[in-house]
């Protein structure tokens, strides 16, 4: 034992308190603005913001800045997010996800928003262009400007953005007519959309909600096969099929199907409550 420590060199010593005594500090950056890079994003993607902000103390790229700026804002940190989002927006790479970052932070200003929304959507590019457009339809359709919203939809790609929007006309059509058919034909046109989500999983997730609504709609409407139709296209692994199971069940009920019915609602039962 008192060998092992005469042989100890004295520098590895020093390294080693050093360590000890600094702990994450020591480990906050390493120094390589691309591995700083790398270690920030992975860390922001996993849900550990202190570390994203602790890696890109000092950005000396844009890069770097949009990473501490979405950190930032996760932590609630927003005076800091916006300075960095505000020198985002005029630079030449960030843009669009910098405006559409700060659309979120005026919610209850629309006049701030659409501007924002509308940068955003010319210099944001995939997913970033869609949610800005989106975005941009849903402040149409609450301002009751339906030719708007059917122009800003007729832009956007195929996918979860554009479905979400067609959902939405869809819900007004339900409210306002007292025939479904302009509500079922949006849903059907959302459905499609939503097949064409890159993020597959999440677009079989929202495709699942809209046979529900469809389901449901063409139930209150007493069209029961129409909506058993819907409603058995629900996948079993989605947190809509409970909901789809119940109804299915109903509109079988409602067709003397009885002994289906039960059998629909004993399989609802057995999804548990996180699903219902």
């Amino acid at each position: 034992m008192q060998g092992w420590i005469r042989d100890l060199n004295l520098a590895r010593c020093l390294a080693l308190a050093l360590l000890f005594v600094a702990g994450p500090v020591a480990l906050a950056d390493t120094g390589y603005s691309d591995l700083d890079l790398g270690i920030a994003r992975f860390a922001l993607d996993t849900g550990d913001d202190a570390k994203a902000l602790r890696h890109t103390r000092e950005p000396d790229t844009e890069h770097h800045t949009i990473i501490r700026a979405r950190a930032l804002l996760n932590t609630g940190s927003k005076t800091e997010a916006i300075a960095l989002l505000d020198r985002l927006i005029n630079g030449d790479y960030y843009r669009g996800e910098a405006a559409l970052l700060k659309s979120g932070l005026v919610n209850a200003d629309k006049d701030n928003r659409t501007p924002l929304l509308e940068l955003a959507s010319r210099k944001g590019h995939g997913d970033i262009r869609q949610q800005a457009l989106y975005k941009l339809a849903e402040i149409a359709r609450k301002s009751d400007r339906p030719d708007r919203v059917g122009q800003i939809l007729a832009t956007m790609d195929s996918g979860y953005w554009a479905a979400l929007g067609y959902m939405n006309i869809a819900a007004d059509y339900g409210k306002r007519d007292l025939n479904p058919s302009r509500a079922l034909i949006a849903l059907r046109v959302a459905m499609a959309m939503a097949e064409e989500d890159p993020v597959r999983q999440r677009g079989e997730a929202l495709k699942a909600q809209l046979l529900v609504r469809a389901g449901l709609l063409a139930y209150g409407n007493e069209d029961y096969d129409k909506a058993i139709s819907f409603l058995e296209k629900v996948v079993l692994e989605s947190y809509s099929t409970p909901q789809g199971l119940y109804l299915h069940g109903l509109a079988l009920s409602a067709k003397g199907n009885q002994r289906d019915a039960m059998q629909s609602w004993h399989r609802a039962k057995k999804f548990p409550l996180a699903f219902s």
